[in-house]
Protein backbone atom coordinates (compact mmCIF):
# COMPACT_ATOMS: atom_id res chain seq x y z
CA UNK A 1 0.00 0.00 0.00
CA UNK A 2 1.06 3.43 -0.63
CA UNK A 3 1.30 6.04 1.56
CA UNK A 4 1.80 10.22 1.61
CA UNK A 5 2.15 12.97 3.92
CA UNK A 6 0.31 15.54 1.58
CA UNK A 7 0.58 18.66 4.00
CA UNK A 8 2.11 20.18 7.43
CA UNK A 9 1.03 22.07 10.35
CA UNK A 10 0.94 25.51 9.90
CA UNK A 11 2.84 26.28 12.58
CA UNK A 12 4.60 23.85 14.69
CA UNK A 13 7.83 22.83 16.85
CA UNK A 14 8.32 19.98 15.32
CA UNK A 15 10.25 20.13 11.73
CA UNK A 16 9.07 18.35 8.83
CA UNK A 17 11.60 15.89 9.16
CA UNK A 18 10.41 14.20 12.49
CA UNK A 19 6.69 15.12 11.24
CA UNK A 20 7.27 12.48 8.21
CA UNK A 21 9.59 9.89 10.36
CA UNK A 22 6.58 9.54 12.82
CA UNK A 23 4.10 9.46 9.31
CA UNK A 24 6.48 6.26 8.28
CA UNK A 25 7.08 5.07 12.03
CA UNK A 26 2.95 5.26 12.64
CA UNK A 27 2.62 3.24 9.60
CA UNK A 28 4.88 0.75 10.72
CA UNK A 29 3.36 -0.22 13.83
CA UNK A 30 0.52 -1.49 11.47
CA UNK A 31 2.61 -3.24 9.49
CA UNK A 32 4.74 -5.09 11.69
CA UNK A 33 2.23 -7.61 12.65
CA UNK A 34 0.52 -7.98 9.59
CA UNK A 35 0.99 -9.08 5.99
CA UNK A 36 0.96 -4.98 4.98
CA UNK A 37 3.81 -3.23 3.01
CA UNK A 38 3.70 0.18 3.04
CA UNK A 39 5.80 2.69 0.21
CA UNK A 40 6.01 6.53 0.33
CA UNK A 41 4.68 8.28 -2.56
CA UNK A 42 5.28 11.93 -3.16
CA UNK A 43 3.79 12.90 -5.89
CA UNK A 44 0.51 14.51 -7.59
CA UNK A 45 -1.22 10.95 -7.82
CA UNK A 46 -3.46 9.84 -4.89
CA UNK A 47 -2.07 7.79 -2.43
CA UNK A 48 -4.03 4.33 -0.08
CA UNK A 49 -3.23 6.24 2.40
CA UNK A 50 -2.99 10.15 2.90
CA UNK A 51 -1.98 12.35 5.95
CA UNK A 52 -2.88 16.01 5.43
CA UNK A 53 -2.93 18.58 8.74
CA UNK A 54 -5.88 21.05 7.99
CA UNK A 55 -8.04 23.56 10.14
CA UNK A 56 -11.34 24.52 10.91
CA UNK A 57 -14.08 23.65 7.84
CA UNK A 58 -12.17 22.02 5.37
CA UNK A 59 -15.00 20.63 3.19
CA UNK A 60 -15.61 17.12 4.77
CA UNK A 61 -18.38 18.34 6.73
CA UNK A 62 -16.07 17.43 9.96
CA UNK A 63 -14.62 20.89 10.82
CA UNK A 64 -11.58 21.30 13.78
CA UNK A 65 -12.14 23.27 16.64
CA UNK A 66 -7.96 24.64 17.49
CA UNK A 67 -6.28 23.61 20.34
CA UNK A 68 -7.88 20.89 22.70
CA UNK A 69 -11.18 19.21 21.27
CA UNK A 70 -11.01 17.57 18.09
CA UNK A 71 -7.51 16.40 17.19
CA UNK A 72 -8.20 14.64 13.97
CA UNK A 73 -10.52 12.05 11.68
CA UNK A 74 -9.62 9.12 9.51
CA UNK A 75 -12.32 8.02 7.27
CA UNK A 76 -13.03 3.63 6.91
CA UNK A 77 -12.22 1.43 4.05
CA UNK A 78 -15.92 1.70 2.99
CA UNK A 79 -15.99 5.51 2.15
CA UNK A 80 -15.97 4.92 -1.51
CA UNK A 81 -14.18 8.31 -2.21
CA UNK A 82 -12.30 8.93 0.97
CA UNK A 83 -11.04 5.46 2.07
CA UNK A 84 -7.79 6.23 3.46
CA UNK A 85 -7.64 9.71 4.22
CA UNK A 86 -6.60 11.12 7.80
CA UNK A 87 -6.67 14.81 8.73
CA UNK A 88 -5.48 15.91 11.45
CA UNK A 89 -5.98 19.50 13.29
CA UNK A 90 -3.28 21.98 12.38
CA UNK A 91 -3.74 24.36 14.93
CA UNK A 92 -3.12 21.39 17.80
CA UNK A 93 0.10 22.15 19.94
CA UNK A 94 1.83 18.67 18.68
CA UNK A 95 4.66 17.49 20.46
CA UNK A 96 6.94 14.39 20.60
CA UNK A 97 8.80 13.01 23.65
CA UNK A 98 6.84 15.22 26.05
CA UNK A 99 5.25 14.53 29.00
CA UNK A 100 1.32 14.31 28.62
CA UNK A 101 0.84 18.03 29.74
CA UNK A 102 2.68 19.37 26.88
CA UNK A 103 0.69 19.19 23.83
CA UNK A 104 -1.09 16.19 21.85
CA UNK A 105 1.34 13.58 21.24
CA UNK A 106 1.70 13.40 17.13
CA UNK A 107 3.01 9.93 16.81
CA UNK A 108 0.02 8.49 19.22
CA UNK A 109 -2.60 10.57 17.38
CA UNK A 110 -1.10 8.55 13.94
CA UNK A 111 -1.01 5.12 15.35
CA UNK A 112 -4.80 5.63 16.30
CA UNK A 113 -6.34 7.59 12.68
CA UNK A 114 -4.39 4.97 10.96
CA UNK A 115 -6.19 2.24 12.41
CA UNK A 116 -9.09 3.66 11.83
CA UNK A 117 -7.92 4.18 7.78
CA UNK A 118 -7.26 0.30 8.05
CA UNK A 119 -10.32 0.01 9.04
CA UNK A 120 -10.18 -0.93 12.92
CA UNK A 121 -13.12 1.15 15.02
CA UNK A 122 -12.73 1.91 18.62
CA UNK A 123 -12.20 -0.43 21.28
CA UNK A 124 -13.01 -0.14 24.77
CA UNK A 125 -9.91 -2.17 26.05
CA UNK A 126 -8.09 0.09 28.18
CA UNK A 127 -5.16 -1.02 26.45
CA UNK A 128 -5.95 -0.37 23.36
CA UNK A 129 -4.40 2.60 21.06
CA UNK A 130 -7.93 2.89 19.71
CA UNK A 131 -9.57 4.27 22.50
CA UNK A 132 -11.73 6.70 21.27
CA UNK A 133 -10.16 9.32 23.41
CA UNK A 134 -6.35 10.77 23.66
CA UNK A 135 -5.00 9.38 27.40
CA UNK A 136 -1.67 10.99 26.60
CA UNK A 137 1.64 9.44 24.83
CA UNK A 138 1.14 5.94 23.41
CA UNK A 139 4.86 5.39 23.86
CA UNK A 140 8.48 6.07 22.12
CA UNK A 141 8.37 5.23 17.91
CA UNK A 142 11.70 3.13 17.73
CA UNK A 143 9.83 0.60 20.66
CA UNK A 144 5.85 0.84 20.04
CA UNK A 145 4.27 -2.01 19.65
CA UNK A 146 0.80 -2.97 19.49
CA UNK A 147 -1.02 -4.75 22.37
CA UNK A 148 -2.81 -7.80 22.34
CA UNK A 149 -6.67 -6.69 21.57
CA UNK A 150 -5.66 -4.30 18.81
CA UNK A 151 -2.39 -7.13 16.93
CA UNK A 152 -5.17 -9.57 16.85
CA UNK A 153 -7.91 -7.14 15.36
CA UNK A 154 -5.75 -5.69 12.66
CA UNK A 155 -4.36 -9.44 11.70
CA UNK A 156 -7.90 -10.98 11.64
CA UNK A 157 -8.13 -8.15 8.64
CA UNK A 158 -4.99 -8.38 6.94
CA UNK A 159 -3.22 -11.49 8.04
CA UNK A 160 0.06 -12.11 10.32
CA UNK A 161 3.57 -11.32 9.05
CA UNK A 162 5.44 -14.43 8.09
CA UNK A 163 9.01 -12.66 8.58
CA UNK A 164 10.15 -9.53 9.61
CA UNK A 165 10.27 -5.89 8.55
CA UNK A 166 13.04 -4.93 6.34
CA UNK A 167 12.07 -1.94 5.05
CA UNK A 168 14.60 1.43 5.63
CA UNK A 169 13.45 3.32 8.48
CA UNK A 170 14.65 7.18 8.38
CA UNK A 171 16.66 8.69 10.98
CA UNK A 172 14.97 9.32 14.22
CA UNK A 173 17.28 9.98 16.95
CA UNK A 174 16.79 8.25 20.19
CA UNK A 175 17.11 11.35 22.36
CA UNK A 176 15.77 14.39 20.13
CA UNK A 177 16.76 17.87 21.02
CA UNK A 178 13.05 19.49 20.28
CA UNK A 179 12.41 22.96 21.25
CA UNK A 180 9.20 23.22 22.58
CA UNK A 181 6.30 25.71 23.39
CA UNK A 182 6.23 24.40 27.45
CA UNK A 183 2.29 25.41 28.35
CA UNK A 184 -0.34 24.85 25.90
CA UNK A 185 -1.54 27.51 23.97
CA UNK A 186 -4.98 27.64 25.78
CA UNK A 187 -4.50 27.97 28.69
CA UNK A 188 -2.69 26.24 31.83
CA UNK A 189 -3.08 22.37 32.08
CA UNK A 190 -5.47 21.16 34.49
CA UNK A 191 -5.48 17.65 35.52
CA UNK A 192 -9.00 16.58 35.20
CA UNK A 193 -8.23 13.77 37.64
CA UNK A 194 -7.47 15.86 40.69
CA UNK A 195 -9.54 18.76 40.98
CA UNK A 196 -13.03 20.04 41.77
CA UNK A 197 -14.95 22.02 38.69
CA UNK A 198 -16.88 25.30 38.35
CA UNK A 199 -19.62 24.27 36.94
CA UNK A 200 -21.53 20.82 35.75
CA UNK A 201 -24.41 20.84 32.84
CA UNK A 202 -26.01 19.22 30.41
CA UNK A 203 -25.86 20.45 26.64
CA UNK A 204 -27.55 18.86 23.68
CA UNK A 205 -27.37 15.84 25.35
CA UNK A 206 -23.90 15.47 26.49
CA UNK A 207 -22.32 16.22 30.02
CA UNK A 208 -19.75 19.39 30.19
CA UNK A 209 -17.55 19.84 32.82
CA UNK A 210 -15.83 23.18 33.32
CA UNK A 211 -12.97 24.41 35.20
CA UNK A 212 -11.47 27.87 34.59
CA UNK A 213 -10.95 28.52 30.59
CA UNK A 214 -11.25 24.84 29.75
CA UNK A 215 -14.02 22.36 29.78
CA UNK A 216 -14.21 18.35 29.06
CA UNK A 217 -17.29 16.72 27.31
CA UNK A 218 -18.91 13.15 28.28
CA UNK A 219 -21.18 11.64 25.96
CA UNK A 220 -23.04 7.98 26.15
CA UNK A 221 -19.78 6.88 25.08
CA UNK A 222 -17.91 7.98 27.59
CA UNK A 223 -15.32 10.89 27.89
CA UNK A 224 -14.20 12.37 24.38
CA UNK A 225 -11.25 14.28 25.62
CA UNK A 226 -8.51 13.59 28.03
CA UNK A 227 -7.34 17.30 27.44
CA UNK A 228 -9.51 20.54 28.32
CA UNK A 229 -10.56 22.39 25.00
CA UNK A 230 -11.23 26.06 25.34
CA UNK A 231 -14.77 27.45 26.42
CA UNK A 232 -14.26 30.47 24.33
CA UNK A 233 -13.11 28.53 21.44
CA UNK A 234 -16.93 27.52 21.02
CA UNK A 235 -18.32 30.24 22.42
CA UNK A 236 -16.61 33.45 21.34
CA UNK A 237 -18.86 35.71 23.00
CA UNK A 238 -17.86 35.10 26.38
CA UNK A 239 -15.47 37.52 27.88
CA UNK A 240 -11.48 37.12 27.83
CA UNK A 241 -9.96 36.05 30.50
CA UNK A 242 -13.38 34.24 31.33
CA UNK A 243 -14.47 35.22 35.11
CA UNK A 244 -15.23 31.75 37.52
CA UNK A 245 -18.57 30.39 35.78
CA UNK A 246 -21.00 30.00 38.43
CA UNK A 247 -23.46 27.82 36.88
CA UNK A 248 -23.86 26.26 33.02
CA UNK A 249 -27.71 25.49 31.92
CA UNK A 250 -30.00 24.96 28.76
CA UNK A 251 -32.89 25.70 29.25
CA UNK A 252 -36.03 23.62 28.19
CA UNK A 253 -38.24 25.72 26.65
CA UNK A 254 -36.24 27.39 23.90
CA UNK A 255 -32.79 25.00 24.63
CA UNK A 256 -30.89 28.39 24.90
CA UNK A 257 -27.62 28.10 26.63
CA UNK A 258 -27.09 30.21 30.09
CA UNK A 259 -23.36 31.07 31.52
CA UNK A 260 -23.86 32.85 34.66
CA UNK A 261 -21.17 34.13 35.88
CA UNK A 262 -19.82 37.49 38.33
CA UNK A 263 -24.21 38.59 38.80
CA UNK A 264 -24.26 38.23 34.73
CA UNK A 265 -25.70 36.04 32.62
CA UNK A 266 -24.75 35.22 28.96
CA UNK A 267 -27.70 33.34 26.81
CA UNK A 268 -26.43 31.71 23.26
CA UNK A 269 -28.75 29.99 21.00
CA UNK A 270 -26.23 27.25 20.22
CA UNK A 271 -22.85 28.88 19.63
CA UNK A 272 -24.35 33.07 18.75
CA UNK A 273 -24.38 34.87 21.91
CA UNK A 274 -27.97 36.91 21.88
CA UNK A 275 -28.57 40.58 21.19
CA UNK A 276 -28.48 42.52 24.28
CA UNK A 277 -26.49 40.26 26.67
CA UNK A 278 -24.79 39.87 28.89
CA UNK A 279 -27.66 41.41 31.50
CA UNK A 280 -27.69 41.39 35.10
CA UNK A 281 -28.75 38.46 36.54
CA UNK A 282 -31.31 40.77 38.24
CA UNK A 283 -32.99 41.63 35.09
CA UNK A 284 -34.03 37.81 34.78
CA UNK A 285 -37.27 36.42 36.12
CA UNK A 286 -34.93 33.57 37.36
CA UNK A 287 -37.47 32.56 40.35
CA UNK A 288 -40.48 33.66 40.40
CA UNK A 289 -41.87 32.45 43.56
CA UNK A 290 -41.13 35.96 45.13
CA UNK A 291 -40.77 37.96 41.83
CA UNK A 292 -36.72 37.40 41.41
CA UNK A 293 -33.07 36.61 43.32
CA UNK A 294 -31.54 37.64 46.31
CA UNK A 295 -28.22 38.12 46.23
CA UNK A 296 -26.14 35.46 48.15
CA UNK A 297 -29.13 32.93 48.41
CA UNK A 298 -29.29 32.00 44.53
CA UNK A 299 -28.11 29.31 42.65
CA UNK A 300 -28.86 26.00 41.24
CA UNK A 301 -32.21 24.53 42.02
CA UNK A 302 -34.18 22.14 40.85
CA UNK A 303 -38.06 23.20 38.49
CA UNK A 304 -40.29 20.22 38.49
CA UNK A 305 -40.83 21.71 35.27
CA UNK A 306 -38.12 23.21 33.89
CA UNK A 307 -35.08 21.25 35.16
CA UNK A 308 -31.97 22.57 36.25
CA UNK A 309 -32.54 26.28 36.58
CA UNK A 310 -31.16 29.54 38.48
CA UNK A 311 -33.15 30.96 41.33
CA UNK A 312 -33.46 31.24 45.46
CA UNK A 313 -31.83 28.09 47.29
CA UNK A 314 -34.45 27.72 49.69
CA UNK A 315 -34.52 27.42 53.67
CA UNK A 316 -32.03 25.41 55.21
CA UNK A 317 -33.52 21.22 55.02
CA UNK A 318 -35.30 20.27 57.68
CA UNK A 319 -34.25 16.54 58.41
CA UNK A 320 -31.06 15.91 59.08
CA UNK A 321 -30.68 13.25 56.82
CA UNK A 322 -32.54 15.16 53.72
CA UNK A 323 -29.89 15.06 51.15
CA UNK A 324 -31.20 16.64 48.51
CA UNK A 325 -32.13 19.79 50.49
CA UNK A 326 -28.96 19.89 51.92
CA UNK A 327 -26.88 20.28 48.92
CA UNK A 328 -29.11 22.28 47.10
CA UNK A 329 -29.36 24.96 49.84
CA UNK A 330 -25.55 24.95 50.46
CA UNK A 331 -25.38 25.29 46.75
CA UNK A 332 -24.26 22.69 44.12
CA UNK A 333 -22.13 23.06 40.79
CA UNK A 334 -24.44 20.93 38.19
CA UNK A 335 -27.63 18.79 38.22
CA UNK A 336 -28.23 17.01 35.38
CA UNK A 337 -30.38 13.71 34.39
CA UNK A 338 -30.15 10.24 32.66
CA UNK A 339 -32.28 8.69 30.12
CA UNK A 340 -33.64 6.85 32.95
CA UNK A 341 -35.54 10.56 34.85
CA UNK A 342 -32.36 10.25 37.56
CA UNK A 343 -30.89 13.40 38.60
CA UNK A 344 -27.32 14.23 39.70
CA UNK A 345 -26.02 16.55 41.62
CA UNK A 346 -22.31 17.81 41.64
CA UNK A 347 -20.57 19.05 44.11
CA UNK A 348 -16.86 19.66 44.64
CA UNK A 349 -15.15 16.46 43.15
CA UNK A 350 -18.24 14.14 44.30
CA UNK A 351 -22.15 13.56 43.00
CA UNK A 352 -25.18 11.97 44.47
CA UNK A 353 -27.53 10.12 42.26
CA UNK A 354 -31.24 10.69 43.16
CA UNK A 355 -34.00 8.86 41.58
CA UNK A 356 -36.37 11.30 41.70
CA UNK A 357 -36.19 14.76 43.05
CA UNK A 358 -36.51 14.54 47.56
CA UNK A 359 -35.41 10.99 47.31
CA UNK A 360 -33.02 10.00 49.43
CA UNK A 361 -29.37 9.42 47.30
CA UNK A 362 -29.18 5.44 45.99
CA UNK A 363 -26.87 3.12 48.37
CA UNK A 364 -23.16 3.68 47.53
CA UNK A 365 -23.30 7.52 47.29
CA UNK A 366 -21.92 10.06 47.01
CA UNK A 367 -18.95 8.96 44.91
CA UNK A 368 -15.62 10.66 42.99
CA UNK A 369 -16.42 12.22 40.28
CA UNK A 370 -13.17 11.69 38.04
CA UNK A 371 -13.03 8.43 38.45
CA UNK A 372 -16.99 8.04 37.01
CA UNK A 373 -17.18 10.31 34.61
CA UNK A 374 -13.91 11.90 33.25
CA UNK A 375 -12.44 8.25 33.00
CA UNK A 376 -9.53 8.23 35.85
CA UNK A 377 -6.93 5.56 36.27
CA UNK A 378 -8.87 2.99 38.11
CA UNK A 379 -7.88 -1.23 38.01
CA UNK A 380 -10.47 -2.70 35.01
CA UNK A 381 -8.59 -4.79 32.95
CA UNK A 382 -8.42 -5.75 29.33
CA UNK A 383 -10.62 -8.07 27.71
CA UNK A 384 -8.74 -10.98 25.84
CA UNK A 385 -10.45 -10.98 21.84
CA UNK A 386 -10.58 -14.00 19.28
CA UNK A 387 -8.67 -14.70 16.25
CA UNK A 388 -10.59 -15.25 13.12
CA UNK A 389 -9.36 -15.96 9.38
CA UNK A 390 -6.90 -13.85 7.96
CA UNK A 391 -6.50 -11.90 4.58
CA UNK A 392 -3.84 -10.00 2.31
CA UNK A 393 -5.57 -7.13 0.71
CA UNK A 394 -3.05 -5.09 -1.91
CA UNK A 395 -3.92 -1.80 -1.71
CA UNK A 396 -6.93 0.97 -1.53
CA UNK A 397 -9.08 -1.51 -3.49
CA UNK A 398 -8.09 -4.58 -1.87
CA UNK A 399 -8.32 -3.23 1.35
CA UNK A 400 -12.29 -1.71 1.18
CA UNK A 401 -13.08 -5.30 -0.42
CA UNK A 402 -11.54 -7.24 2.22
CA UNK A 403 -12.59 -4.71 4.97
CA UNK A 404 -16.21 -5.57 4.05
CA UNK A 405 -16.37 -8.78 3.47
CA UNK A 406 -14.39 -9.56 6.80
CA UNK A 407 -17.13 -7.34 8.43
CA UNK A 408 -19.93 -8.69 6.81
CA UNK A 409 -18.75 -12.38 7.13
CA UNK A 410 -18.58 -11.65 10.98
CA UNK A 411 -21.69 -10.30 11.47
CA UNK A 412 -23.05 -13.46 9.53
CA UNK A 413 -21.57 -15.24 12.26
CA UNK A 414 -23.09 -13.10 15.39
CA UNK A 415 -19.03 -12.37 16.32
CA UNK A 416 -19.24 -8.55 15.07
CA UNK A 417 -21.50 -6.63 17.49
CA UNK A 418 -19.70 -3.59 17.41
CA UNK A 419 -20.01 -3.33 13.25
CA UNK A 420 -23.20 -5.09 12.97
CA UNK A 421 -25.12 -2.06 15.86
CA UNK A 422 -22.74 0.63 14.87
CA UNK A 423 -20.14 1.99 16.86
CA UNK A 424 -20.73 5.03 19.90
CA UNK A 425 -19.10 8.16 18.61
CA UNK A 426 -18.57 11.58 20.04
CA UNK A 427 -21.87 12.49 19.68
CA UNK A 428 -23.67 9.66 20.98
CA UNK A 429 -25.84 8.92 18.68
CA UNK A 430 -25.10 5.11 16.45
CA UNK A 431 -23.77 5.62 13.13
CA UNK A 432 -24.60 3.65 10.03
CA UNK A 433 -23.66 -0.36 10.07
CA UNK A 434 -21.31 0.69 6.74
CA UNK A 435 -19.20 2.90 8.78
CA UNK A 436 -17.63 5.60 6.96
CA UNK A 437 -15.36 8.48 8.88
CA UNK A 438 -14.04 8.18 12.52
CA UNK A 439 -13.31 11.06 14.01
CA UNK A 440 -11.66 10.35 16.88
CA UNK A 441 -13.52 12.52 19.26
CA UNK A 442 -15.40 11.43 15.56
CA UNK A 443 -17.37 9.77 13.30
CA UNK A 444 -20.24 11.17 11.39
CA UNK A 445 -22.87 13.66 13.66
CA UNK A 446 -26.13 12.97 12.99
CA UNK A 447 -27.50 15.90 14.76
CA UNK A 448 -28.26 19.34 12.81
CA UNK A 449 -27.31 23.08 13.80
CA UNK A 450 -24.36 25.35 14.44
CA UNK A 451 -23.77 23.47 17.49
CA UNK A 452 -23.85 19.97 16.89
CA UNK A 453 -21.67 20.27 14.05
CA UNK A 454 -19.21 21.99 16.23
CA UNK A 455 -19.61 19.90 19.47
CA UNK A 456 -20.55 16.54 18.60
CA UNK A 457 -18.54 14.96 16.29
CA UNK A 458 -16.72 11.73 17.19
CA UNK A 459 -13.26 12.93 16.13
CA UNK A 460 -10.24 11.59 18.20
CA UNK A 461 -10.56 14.74 20.40
CA UNK A 462 -7.93 15.38 21.75
CA UNK A 463 -8.14 17.70 23.90
CA UNK A 464 -8.89 15.31 22.79
CA UNK A 465 -8.79 11.42 21.39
Amino acid sequence: MSGRLRSYPFSSDLSRETIRSLVYYALRVWAEPTSLEFHEVAGPEGADLQVDFLRGHHGDGYPFDGPGGAVGHAFFPSDPSRAGVVHLDSEEDWSFRKPGSEGTDLFTVLVHEVGHALGLAHSSDRLSVMRPYYLGPAGDPLGYSLGPRDRERITDLYGKRAELLTTDAPHLSPDPRLRHRGPGRHGDFIDRCNTSFDAVAKLRGETFFFKGQSMWRVSRGGLVSGHGASIRRLWTGLPDPLPTLQAVLERRGDHGIMFISESRVWLFQDLSLQEGYPRPLSDLRLDTRDGGTAPGLSGLVWDSEEGPVWGLMGEPAEKDNDTWASLLQAGVNGITTDTGDSIYLFKGDRYWKFLFPGSAPEPGYPRPTAADWLDCPDTSSAVPGHASPSFHPVGRQGVQEKWREERVGRVAEGKDKEHENGVQHGDGERSRPQLRACICSTAPATRTGPLSTALLLGTWILSAM
